[in-house]
């Protein structure tokens, strides 16, 4: 009796055993645990992508939008309604699919924008390019190569700012925006689109570093150059050029410092010459400028200099 009472409390004890391995579990079980609960460390790589990739959708898609919000209220000012509606209807896509992934979203990076301001008698309208690669991310700029009389090019500049959108808000104003364009009401659209670009784009972050703020704003001035906006591209070759001067008054390199004078003087001659609109330099202004840009970046982390600025021809 003894015997047998000793074989069943030791199979009872065998089969307790595994019971308790699996209640405390073994690193093969733990592996089948759901992902959210434990994450095995190439998932988690791939799931960080997976963020970071959506997040730099979000990013362009807000960009985007807001360029197009700016493009609708560029053919606004000009009274081109037919092309307003289809930037709004492109911002108001995107705004939709921004809506699907966040309702609310602020960027943790700045993005580049071309800031323009244009003046129309006792109006002040400001607009906002995205740049990216240091290139417009969208075109159109001319809107059909009209021109207002009475609009002034008064400021261009590249500014460097984080986004904010209650997408809910935008697709809203988007929506109001296309029923006023379908009534030809542009200035209902007009209080509409403006609505969204001043609750989007609030925080501008100020660029300390003098050379980075001249290669910003030559990288501005080639786009707009490319886009037949000459006045325009005169604001932002002056802030290139003030960059420079802080540049070059930091500087200790005789031969650094002559090189950046050399450039600063090459940058305030063709702002001049594109005041006369000599045609001899717009056929090549915008790649002399986006030269001048090259020259720059190469110039970042460099203290000293590679190889001298030459001076630009300058057409008579």
């Amino acid at each position: 009796m003894k015997r047998q009472l000793m074989q069943v409390l030791f199979v009872n004890v065998l089969m307790f055993l595994p019971l308790a391995d699996a209640l405390a579990g073994s690193p093969a079980q733990v592996q089948k645990t759901p992902a959210e609960t434990v994450r095995p460390p190439a998932a988690d790589a791939t799931h960080a992508q997976e963020i970071d990739k959506a997040y730099r959708q979000q990013l362009r898609n807000g960009s985007l939008m807001i360029g197009h919000t700016s493009l609708a209220l560029m053919a606004l000012e000009h009274g081109v309604l037919d092309v307003a509606s289809q930037d709004v209807d492109v911002a108001l896509k995107l705004a939709r699919t921004l809506e699907k992934s966040v309702p609310e979203f602020k960027s943790r990076d700045t993005l580049s924008f071309g800031k323009l301001t244009h003046e129309e008698e006792s109006a002040t309208r400001v607009f906002y390019i995205p740049i990216v690669d240091e290139s417009f991310m969208v075109h159109g700029l001319d809107t059909r190569g009209r021109k207002h009389e009475k609009i002034r090019e008064t400021d261009a500049k590249m500014i460097h700012t984080h986004v904010s959108l209650d997408i809910r808000k935008a697709v809203s104003g988007l929506t109001d925006a296309k029923a006023a364009l379908e009534k030809k009401d542009a200035k209902a659209a007009e209080t509409a689109l403006n609505g969204i670009l001043s609750a989007a784009v609030a925080d501008e972050v100020i660029v300390s570093d003098p050379l980075h703020v001249a290669h910003d704003n030559l990288v501005l001035a080639e786009n707009l150059l490319r886009e037949k906006r000459y006045e325009a591209a005169r604001f932002a070759l002056k802030y290139a050029s003030k960059g420079f001067e802080d540049y070059g008054s930091r500087l200790h390199d005789p031969a650094r410092k002559q090189h950046v004078e050399q450039m600063q003087k090459d940058i305030d001659a063709l702002a001049e010459q594109l005041r006369k609109e000599d045609p001899t330099r717009l056929q090549k202004a915008a790649d002399t400028v986006k030269g001048w840009g090259a020259k720059v970046k190469k110039w970042f982390g460099h203290p000293s200099p590679q190889h001298g600025h030459k001076p630009e021809p300058q057409g008579r």
